[in-house]
């Protein structure tokens, strides 16, 4: 049996508790006979209006008027989980849960940590979910498993954890590396993977911290420093993991930094092994937390501690986009450029178009365009439609989709010659010459 589960984005202005609101939005949406996937109240009131009036007595009618007024009033937007839109249209589909959420406004915290000549701001610490990474998961695009597998991940660990499992029998470390070439997202999906925790409420969190580790500047500028700092940093981090409350989400950035491969440190080798076995000791501390989870990035693997690798539970790849995750970037940027109506006249492409049937004529040239763009990063494909518009609309304030396409194409093909021209060691000394 298919469960259809809800994200509810709340109005902070909402007077109603979310008791009240949970129950308006289920008699609701049990009218539906296929349960909506995307919903904005405001903006679909006069359709609901409209279907009410038509299945309804009057009585009945006034009751549901009352429970959409407080769905309008209270929510901003309804979405149903990524992992059931597939399930929505299925026979027998149950309504399952709604999680509520507000979306805190504050910017991160610094953290310092004082050293002898300064302050050094060693992390900076987000509420979540948080404002600055609102619609952040739903921009990434990668293997259709990746993204449902890191919350079956979280699910699992924390209910582990909760129930108090024997870590000396089941091992888990709470620990996630992702890691890949820059550009492709690495850090993006780490602070994603957060606020959708924080959204889904996991095991039942109600708060949810985010810390974010400055590991450049765990390193002193005096000897044998370092490992000291990392001490003092994973200290202040367990003022939050000692709230049992809290749900404790570390990212460590560039994670090879604090970790680099003991047996490498030719420089500096005891200060790197100080650093290195300070941070080893930390993460093993932080298993006894059962609201604690690690996530860290890296760009250059090869570089980071063994023993440090061993400890991450999931070991996640991120690459270069696939030709259809590509078609899904450049259609969600070409899809903001015609709502903000700097692409003008009809529009015909579709979210997911590039494995859909019958395809229009601009998504078959979309199609070709995400095919010939493999090998380009996520950071890139955000700038090409930018670019696009920059070189090869001629200033236009709305251009039709064709020609932008066309602009499109273009600018994929620049950005490669200029990446080619910049990796070909004979361009480089003609260019000096």
């Amino acid at each position: 049996m298919a469960i259809i589960n809800y994200e509810v984005r709340l109005k902070n202005s909402s007077s109603y508790d979310k008791e009240d609101i949970e129950a308006s939005l289920r008699k609701i949406f049990e009218l539906f006979d296929e349960y909506p996937t995307y919903l904005i109240p405001k903006a679909e009131k006069a359709r609901i209006m409209r279907y009410i009036n038509e299945i309804m007595d009057e009585t009945d009618t006034k009751n549901l008027e009352r429970d959409f007024n407080i769905i309008e009033e209270c929510v901003a937007e309804i979405i149903v989980f990524e992992e059931n839109e597939n399930r929505v249209g299925l026979p027998g589909a149950k309504l399952g849960s709604f999680h509520l959420y507000h979306v805190d406004k504050a910017d991160g915290e610094e953290e310092h940590i004082d050293e002898e000549e300064a302050e050094i701001a060693a992390c900076q610490t987000w509420m979540l979910p948080n404002r600055s990474f609102y619609g952040l998961w739903e921009s990434l695009h990668y293997k259709s498993s990746l993204k449902s597998d890191l919350v079956k991940y979280a699910e699992t660990s924390f209910l582990l954890s909760q129930k108090s499992v024997n870590n000396t029998l089941i091992s888990w470390n709470k620990v996630i590396l992702f890691h890949g070439p820059p550009g492709t997202g690495k850090t993006s999906i780490a602070q994603a993977f957060a606020q959708k925790l924080a959204i889904r409420q996991i095991c039942g969190y109600q708060n949810t911290a985010l810390i974010e580790i400055n590991s450049h500047s765990l390193f002193s500028k005096w000897f044998s420093e370092s490992g000291k700092l990392v001490q003092k940093m994973f200290s202040k981090i367990r003022d939050y993991a000692d709230d049992k409350t809290i749900m404790t989400i570390i990212l460590i950035d560039e994670v090879e930094s604090l970790t680099s491969a003991r047996s490498g440190s030719a420089n500096e080798p005891a200060d790197a092994v100080r650093v290195v076995n300070a941070v080893l000791t930390q993460l093993d501390s932080l298993k006894k937390y059962p609201n604690v989870l690690v996530v860290c990035t890296s760009n250059i693997t090869g570089k980071i501690d063994l023993a440090f690798i061993d400890r991450a539970d999931m070991k996640i790849f991120v690459g270069m986009p696939e030709p259809k995750a590509i078609y899904s970037i450049l259609e969600s940027a070409l899809n903001e450029l015609y709502c903000k109506k700097v692409i003008s006249g009809e529009y015909t492409l579709r979210a997911g178009g590039y494995d859909l049937p019958n395809p229009t004529d601009s998504e078959r040239t979309l199609i070709a365009i995400s095919d010939a763009a493999e090998g380009v990063s996520g950071r890139t494909l955000r700038k090409i439609p930018f670019l696009a518009l920059m070189k090869f609309c001629e200033g236009a304030q709305q251009v039709t989709l064709e020609n932008y396409l066309n602009a499109l194409e273009k600018a994929i093909e620049s950005d490669k010659i200029e990446r080619q021209h910049l990796s070909d060691p004979e361009e480089k000394t003609s260019m000096k010459a």
